[in-house]
């Protein structure tokens, strides 16, 4: 979760301003969850081809959501994804 924004899953467990339900993509080729959105930002983890990412928000060609596998929390770059 975000200060602004959680997985409509933990609506029973915290407090968001604002929830939201989750879209699954399909990682297309590798790529790492990130900590922040930029290119240089720190990788938390590397996703393989054909794992799944749950997006929870999307802006400036970040999506911001948790690798469904890792259960990690972070941001993509949203040309590595594509709707599953």
């Amino acid at each position: 979760m975000r200060a602004d924004l959680a997985d409509l899953t933990l609506a029973d467990r915290v407090f968001s301003q604002h929830y939201a339900q989750s879209v699954v993509h399909c990682v297309q080729q590798s790529t790492s969850i990130r900590a922040k959105a930029a290119v240089d930002a720190e990788p938390i983890i590397e996703l393989s081809r054909d794992q799944s990412f749950h997006v929870l928000d999307i802006s400036g060609g970040w999506a911001w959501g948790h690798g469904d596998a890792v259960g990690t929390v972070g941001y993509v770059d949203c040309s590595a994804l594509i709707a599953a």
